[in-house]
């Protein structure tokens, strides 16, 4: 067996350990005393047989039950077993796994780039849920959104491992999240994120952790270049108005021809400018452009929001801001590399078509929460299996191999 599969096999073996479960049980007294239940049954169904725990019907469950396990079990005992401790455990046996892929995968990491540890994408997905969660899982607003959960997945690009997962309320902005992403910051770190994450202030700690950014750019984001012919007041100091000059974005992108790229050094970022970075202009072409305006349009109806002359602008062009040098990155690749975050969406397109993740019908809040933790565990399974066979596969036939065929079992 490869090397790279004995590793994933070990450090899965720790996590299935039936002595580790029992501990696990104990601690959280999902199971007080013995019954037709055990731990590991109840985790095996869960993870390998749950796509349908939030569709069938409670009769249908304890059939499938008994087929399994030869355990006969009534559709009242099986909805008691769905409680605040059976949540606990499987929520433990997740953030278990989630502790041992990150660790197994590290060491596994071969296509690493020279001058970072770690590439992190940081996004999120989110799916409207039946309107009876909505205490625990309150949505924006609206009949047809008055419930719904949001998922924040931090990635590490690199070896497709997850670094952490975090559940929260729908109703949650993504830059809430800013706050888990800045402890999880390490030196020689890579982070790759969307504009829901935008915020100078989280930039700037990055920055000052030694660790690097590509973003794109707001279009209300004020940046500025140092005056090189600064008025100078009677004393011999700068004026202090007169030590910047603020930057149209849209005005340096008229001149490019499509597809053209422009850079600027040395660009202050923010109206205290405490921020220095890159700034990577280009022009997209008709087609891309006529694409971002009918995709613009179309999250405008559905928000119900207005037409805004700056954000219509910015759909003729891709702006990027980062710290990593231009002798590490060059402008073009900039782009290439933050268009790499399409993994982490097609990720999520598998969560939704091929793991049923947002498919949930009214049930009891404590069957879907322990659905949901199964379907989370059985997706870090299948990813540490795709992404250490697409390893293998790499260094030994040099092909790629696509990540929602081979997760499509």
């Amino acid at each position: 067996m490869n090397e790279k599969f004995k590793y994933l096999s070990k450090n899965l073996k720790k996590v299935f350990d039936v002595g580790e479960i029992n501990k696990i049980t104990k601690y959280i007294k999902f199971i007080k005393r013995k019954g037709n239940i055990t731990a590991e049954d109840f985790l095996i169904f869960n993870i390998f047989y749950g796509d349908n725990l939030c569709k069938s019907s409670l009769s249908l469950l304890a059939s499938k039950y008994y087929l399994l396990f030869d355990t006969p079990i009534s559709k009242q005992a099986l909805d008691k077993r769905f409680n605040e401790y059976s949540v606990e455990f499987m929520k433990e046996i997740f953030n278990k796994m989630m502790y041992s892929k990150n660790t197994t995968l590290k060491n596994l990491e071969s296509t690493l780039n020279l001058h970072f540890d770690r590439v992190i994408i940081n996004d999120s997905t989110s799916f409207i849920l039946p309107e009876e969660f909505k205490d625990d899982f309150p949505g924006s607003g609206g009949v047809s959104s008055s419930s719904a959960i949001k998922i924040q997945l931090q990635y590490k690009l690199l070896s497709g491992s997850f670094m952490r997962m975090d559940i929260f309320k729908g109703i949650k902005h993504d830059a809430e999240y800013l706050n888990i992403m800045e402890k999880d910051t390490e030196n020689k770190d890579l982070k790759l994120a969307d504009l829901g994450y935008f915020k100078i202030d989280y930039l700037r700690l990055i920055d000052d952790n030694g660790s690097s950014f590509i973003s794109k750019v707001k279009c209300n984001t004020a940046l500025y270049i140092k005056n090189p012919t600064p008025e100078i007041n009677t004393n011999g100091d700068i004026k202090k108005s007169s030590e910047y000059i603020k930057i149209d974005i849209l005005e340096l992108a008229k001149p490019l021809a499509q597809g053209e790229t422009i850079e600027l050094k040395d660009i202050y970022i923010g109206s205290k400018k405490e921020l220095k970075s890159r700034l990577i202009v280009t022009k997209l072409t008709e087609e891309n452009k006529a694409k971002r305006e009918i995709n613009h349009k179309e999250n405008i109806r559905k928000k119900r929001g207005t037409l805004n002359p700056q954000k219509i602008g910015f759909n003729s062009i891709n702006a990027y801001i980062t710290n990593v040098p231009i002798q590490v990155l060059e402008p073009t690749q900039v782009h290439e590399l933050y268009t790499l975050r399409w993994q982490i969406e097609i990720m999520f397109k598998v969560w939704k078509s091929i793991f049923k993740i947002n498919q949930v019908k009214k049930v009891k809040i404590e069957r879907f929460k322990c659905f949901l933790y199964g379907r989370l565990i059985a997706l870090l399974l299948s990813s540490s299996i795709v992404f250490t066979a697409k390893n293998i596969i790499i260094e030994n036939e040099n092909k790629e191999i696509s990540e929602i065929k081979d997760q499509n079992y």
